[in-house]
C-alpha cells in the first residue's frame, strides 16, 4: 500500500462538498399556447378539461361563454400552478401529434448553481 494511504491525517481531512447544480425546468408557454390554440377546437378543449380528471377543476371554473383563448389561458395557468404542464403536453401529443411536433420546443432545461451561503 502506498505511504500516503497509511497517513492518519487523511481521516481527519474535511472535504468541501461539491457545488451542487440544480436542474431547473422552464417551459415555452407561448409555444404551448400556440399548440393548444391551433391544435384543438373549442369543444375539444372543453372535453379535455371535462374528461381528464386532473383538469376537471378548470372545466368547473370556466364561464359558460368562455372562448377558445380563455380556455387555453385557464388551462395554462392551472397546469403551471399545479405542476401539470408535462401532463398537458402529453395529452396534446397523444391527441394531435402533428401539431405537437410543429410547435416544439416546449421545455428549456438549464442548470443553475445553488446560491452561496453568506459568511
Amino acid at each position: 500500500m502506498p505511504k500516503f494511504f497509511r497517513s492518519s491525517a487523511l481521516g481527519r481531512m474535511k472535504l468541501k462538498p461539491a457545488k451542487r447544480r440544480k436542474m431547473t425546468k422552464r417551459y415555452h408557454l407561448r409555444n404551448i399556447q400556440n399548440l393548444l390554440t391551433q391544435g384543438f377546437t373549442e369543444p375539444e378543449l372543453r372535453d379535455l378539461c371535462f374528461y381528464e380528471l386532473e383538469f376537471r377543476p378548470v372545466h368547473d371554473q370556466l364561464p359558460q361563454g368562455a372562448g377558445k383563448t380563455e380556455i387555453v389561458r385557464c388551462l395554462l395557468e392551472y397546469a403551471e400552478q399545479k405542476v401539470l404542464l408535462d401532463a398537458l403536453l402529453s395529452l396534446a401529443k397523444k391527441h394531435n401529434p402533428g401539431r405537437y411536433k410543429q410547435h416544439q420546443p416546449y421545455v428549456i432545461v438549464s442548470s443553475a448553481r445553488s446560491p452561496k451561503k453568506s459568511p
